[in-house]
């Protein structure tokens, strides 16, 4: 492949990439339940639903799928904004815009009558450490 050609395809499908995941991730946790939205929000319901200590089966299947689904968008988006920033800028934006939309979705599920949990957020924050440190530990081998 000629040197115009790669320069073009590689970070257009990066971006494509890394878009679609994102994209993918906002549709699939801000899908709305089968319940009414509460039109009729408090925070100590919020609260209530959000520090919920039962916990299921389903959910701690569905924690995990937060974790594989938080994990692959932080390499995407790391291994697209090195191309344009320095290692370090590129980790910090990328884990950056990973917490900032584990947390907004989390948040918005509550809203949709999702029933947000702690747990699907801790699940979307070790997604991210996990891929952060994966990400780094293949840079040093140069992989």
């Amino acid at each position: 492949m000629n040197k115009f050609l790669t320069s073009f395809v590689y970070p257009a499908i990066s971006w494509l990439m890394a878009l679609s995941w994102t994209v993918l991730i906002i549709i699939v946790l801000l899908k709305p339940g089968n319940s009414v939205i509460n039109q009729d929000i408090e925070l100590s319901s919020f609260l209530t639903s959000f520090f919920s200590l039962s916990i299921s089966r389903s959910d701690i299947k569905e924690a995990v799928g937060h974790v594989i689904l938080f994990a692959v968008l932080t390499m995407l988006w790391m291994r697209l904004l090195v191309m344009y920033l320095s290692r370090s800028r590129a980790t910090v934006l990328a884990i950056s815009l990973a917490l900032v939309l584990a947390t907004g979705t989390e948040i918005g599920q509550y809203f949709i009558n999702r029933g947000s949990l702690l747990l699907d957020l801790l699940a979307n924050f070790s997604g991210i450490l996990i891929a952060s440190m994966a990400y780094s530990y293949l840079r040093k081998i140069k992989i």
